[in-house]
């Protein structure tokens, strides 16, 4: 019990690292992949943090017997970093209404995407 409120933990605070519609300027989500795609230092190391955070969150609950947030195929406990862009670019695309949205953060975005692409059957 004790490492699943850990994993809880460790995951709610990636969750919580992206603007979360606390604060007034923060971007929308489409705004912040066109900066992530622009090269963007803040953006992309909050992306490429949070690919890392829900990978080790996921290979950690796997390990512990715990449900897992999405199922990838056996060999790969972590992706790299542009085919991460593209899974969530492509999750956009199939639902359009997140891309203007300011009050959601990007790691959970990118949760969301992930476990769009790789479901746990």
């Amino acid at each position: 019990m004790r490492c699943r409120q850990v994993v809880l933990g460790a995951v709610v605070a990636v969750l919580g690292m992206s603007g979360s519609g606390l604060a007034e300027d923060d971007p929308t989500i489409g705004e912040a992949m066109r900066l992530i795609r622009k090269g963007d230092d803040f953006y992309k190391g909050l992306f490429i943090g949070a690919a890392r955070g829900i990978e080790a969150s996921n290979f950690y609950l796997g390990e512990n017997g715990q449900l897992r947030l999405y199922c990838p195929p056996d060999a790969m406990d972590s992706m790299p970093f542009q085919q991460w862009v593209s899974i969530v670019e492509r999750y956009l695309e199939d639902y359009p209404r997140t891309v203007s949205r300011a009050d959601t953060s990007l790691p959970l975005v990118m949760a969301r995407a992930i476990k769009d692409v790789f479901p746990c059957r």
